[in-house]
């Protein structure tokens, strides 16, 4: 009898303390953060609308107004429950309870059909095959652009000592250049005073020469403009005497006016007391005149420049000194200048970036060449002509740190704004530019590569992704 009764005991024990087989169900399309809700002996609405027996859960029946009772089954219809598909494999997904047992597989996998409608086959692994090569090839580059990113740190790092070095060594080289310029303008001023005087001197003598001879000649001209005058004078009292002694010349003995005009055309001179002239000859000497005055302008001797005061050849060999120590302090400071912009730009927190400042890569796309020189420009070639698309500016201030660089202020757009680039960096095992795109008018956008743009963080959501697919690293 007491092993009977042991025996009757065992059974009962076994079934008080068996999980009911509506808390197994319960469960079947409930994501895995959810299962909580799903368990123990009561459920309560994830809506708040009531609270059920677990056994009340997915019995094909709509207990809760949000549906969340039945999430395995499309006893709730369009009231929002929602089934999960594990998709062991590949990725899991919701659907609305109300795909559930429609007949059609929804998930890869066949759980949202028991078979009574459809028979579905597990596709997972197959579908997910690339999805998964993908992700671990992710896992790959990341892990190894992490370990080459303290490589390019340590290049910043050393890049940017080498920068202050220079800095550096540039204002001593402009602090050295300003005090032998500084020495040299001093004696500059000196000279220049000196030759200042100098050309003063000679230009009060010259104007003193200038004065005399301007009074020489106003003397010789009003003499000639008074021996002019007194000329008319006596050529009119000489015209009055001629014309009453031809009037009594023609009274006594008159000419015919036909011998009158015969003279004239024979060249003979009126009764004036002058010659005859050949109108002709007197033309050809005068022509003969004015070819040797202009003959005699030509040979005219070239005045030569007057010899520079000693004062002055120094000012000038002083200057031309000067002049290559102006222009090598001017590229000393332009330098300068760049150095202290570029300890002030953003390298990120390791100078991981500064490694690749200056570093140029290029892609053909059509019959354009895209150039991309790092913190520097970016530029559009085609034949002998380069279009500025863009100046270094800034990094992006939204979305994942260090993942977009924005370079702006480029050539001016007819029409447009001015171009600008804004570059997305992508992990990769090198440098390489990807692809380059105009979405807008002169707004460019390119992706490019390099591993400088892995990390750990993408590693681990990589791996967190394959163990949601039931793949765990």
């Amino acid at each position: 009898k007491m092993g009977i009764f042991l025996a009757l005991l065992v059974v009962l024990l076994a079934t008080l303390y068996a999980p009911p087989a509506s808390s197994q169900a319960a469960t079947v399309g409930v994501h895995p953060d959810q299962l909580a809700l799903y368990s123990g002996s009561e459920f309560s609405c994830k809506d708040g609308s009531a609270k059920i027996s677990i056994s009340q859960v997915n019995d094909n029946f709509c207990d809760c107004a949000d549906g969340s009772d039945e999430p395995a089954t499309s006893a709730c219809g369009n009231s929002g429950g929602q089934f999960w598909c594990v998709n062991r494999g590949h990725h899991g997904k919701f659907l609305f309870a109300s795909f559930v047992n429609d007949g059609v597989c929804d998930c890869c996998d066949g759980s949202d059909e028991d078979g009574s409608l459809a028979t579905c086959t597990n596709k997972c692994e197959d579908v997910g095959k690339e999805i998964r090569r993908q992700l671990q090839r992710q896992i790959e580059l990341h892990e190894a652009g992490h370990v080459k990113r303290a490589d390019y740190a340590q290049r910043g790092a050393k890049f940017r000592e080498g920068v202050k070095q220079r800095k550096t060594e540039l204002d001593g080289l402009v602090a050295s250049l300003d005090t032998r310029l500084s020495e040299m303008e001093t004696r500059k001023t000196d000279l220049t005073k000196i030759t200042d005087a100098q050309e003063a001197e000679k230009q009060a003598v010259k104007d003193a020469e200038t004065a005399v001879v301007e009074a020489a000649a106003a003397a010789v001209a009003a003499q000639e403009q008074a021996d002019k005058d007194a000329a008319t004078q006596e050529a009119a009292a000489m015209g009055i005497h001629a014309a009453e002694d031809a009037a009594g010349s023609a009274a006594v003995d008159e000419v015919p006016p036909q011998q009158v005009q015969e003279t004239v055309h024979e060249g003979q001179a009126l009764d004036t007391g002058t010659e005859g002239v050949d109108l002709d000859e007197a033309a050809t000497e005068d022509e003969a005149a004015v070819e040797d005055e202009s003959a005699s302008a030509e040979e005219e001797p070239k005045v030569e420049e007057e010899a520079k005061t000693p004062e002055q050849e120094a000012l000038d060999v002083l200057k031309s000194e000067m002049r290559p120590l102006e222009d090598e302090k001017s590229k000393h400071t332009t330098e300068g200048d760049l150095a202290v912009k570029v300890l002030g730009w953003d390298f990120g927190p390791d100078d991981a970036f500064l490694a690749l400042y200056d570093k140029c890569f290029s892609q053909q796309v059509q019959q354009y060449e895209y150039e991309l020189c790092m913190f520097r420009t970016t530029a559009q070639k085609e034949g002998g002509s380069s279009q500025n698309l863009g100046k270094w500016g800034h990094w992006n201030s939204e979305g994942e740190a260090y993942s977009k660089m924005i370079y702006d202020n480029g050539g001016s757009c007819w029409n447009g704004p001015p171009r600008s680039m804004t570059v997305s960096l992508v992990c990769g095992e090198d440098e390489f530019l990807v692809s380059v795109q105009e979405p807008n008018k002169c707004v460019y956008e390119m992706e490019f590569m390099t591993p400088l743009a892995c990390n750990l963080e993408a590693a681990q959501r990589a791996r967190k992704e394959l163990e949601d697919m039931g793949f765990p690293q």
